[in-house]
C-alpha cells in the first residue's frame, strides 16, 4: 500500500509543478536552478522525446495503461519481498501516470 501512497505524492508533485510552470512563466523562458547546469524551462511537448509521434494521443494512452497494468500486477507480486524495488515501481508507476 505504501508503494500506491509514493506514486500518489510522484504524481502530485508533478502536476503541481507543471501547473505552476504554465501559469507562471512564458513559453520559452527558463529559470536556472544551478547556474549552467540545470534549468527548468516552459515548453510544450505533444508527443514523446524530442516531439516524437506528435498529437498521435491515442497510442500514449494505451502505452500508458499497458504499462501501469504491468506496473500494478508487478508491484502485487514482488513488491512485499523487496521493498526497493516496491518503491522503485512506485516512482515509476507515478511517473507514467502523471504524464498526462
Amino acid at each position: 500500500m505504501i508503494y500506491y501512497v509514493i506514486a500518489l505524492f510522484v504524481i502530485a508533485i508533478d502536476q503541481i509543478s507543471k501547473w505552476l510552470i504554465v501559469k507562471n512563466m512564458e513559453l520559452g523562458t527558463s529559470i536556472p536552478i544551478i547556474d549552467n547546469v540545470l534549468y527548468i524551462t516552459s515548453h510544450r511537448n505533444r508527443g514523446a522525446a524530442w516531439g516524437i509521434l506528435e498529437n498521435k494521443m491515442w497510442f500514449f494512452y494505451i502505452i500508458t495503461v499497458v504499462f501501469v497494468v504491468f506496473i500494478v500486477f508487478y508491484m502485487k507480486k514482488y513488491a512485499k519481498t523487496d521493498r526497493l524495488l516496491g518503491i522503485s515501481l512506485g516512482l515509476i508507476l507515478g511517473g507514467a501516470i502523471g504524464n498526462f
